[in-house]
């Protein structure tokens, strides 16, 4: 930890139905408060200070000139750039046996991770059921360097509640008005 350059936590924590859609820019662990790897790659890209990344809980996470829209929970909605392999990977063992030229990586960013199954480092993601999680790392930083964010307004929440009482409403109120042959029309 004190020879590392920065240090990124790599905890994602999947909706209900398992599927990663949410980045937690920042988590708090006794007492410091650490960002996610893709929000330091992004840092360190920009060639910004430790103190240039600035959150105003429940609204914005600040990496330098770009601030990351967040929702309540200080997460980003992450942007999935596509399908496993969107970003171009590179085997270790092809680079360690100097079969990837220099130019390859140099003056890039770079992950290292792994995309086998036994690894247990899949997730599943909009765009794929089993997602590498590094990829999804290099996506959380791209996303914030090219500042392609996406925003679930605050009232979606109100519209989505609404809708829910509504729809259970409405049946009771439109069917007793039809006879049994149309009320089932209307149900389907």
């Amino acid at each position: 930890m004190e020879a590392a350059t920065a240090l990124g936590h790599v905890t994602m924590v999947p909706d209900h139905d398992g599927t990663t859609r949410w980045e937690a820019l920042i988590f708090e662990f006794n007492g410091f408060y650490y960002a996610s790897l893709g929000v330091e790659a992004a840092r360190l890209a920009l060639g910004l200070d430790p103190g240039t990344v600035l959150l105003d809980f429940g609204r914005t996470l600040s990496v330098g000139p770009i601030d990351i829209p967040t929702d309540p929970r200080n997460r980003m909605l992450i942007n999935w750039a596509g399908p496993p392999a969107t970003f171009r990977t590179v085997s270790a063992k092809d680079l360690l046996a100097g079969k990837v030229s220099d130019a390859a990586i140099r003056d890039r960013i770079v992950f290292i991770g792994t995309s086998a199954a036994g690894t247990y480092d899949l997730r599943v993601t909009p765009m794929s059921p089993v997602l590498p999680g590094v990829e999804k790392h290099a996506t959380v930083t791209a996303t914030i360097l090219q500042r392609r964010f996406l925003q679930r307004p605050d009232w979606v929440e109100l519209v989505e509640a609404a809708g829910i009482v509504l729809w259970a409403l409405l049946p009771t109120w439109v069917l007793p008005r039809f006879r049994p042959v149309a009320s089932l029309g209307l149900v389907a």
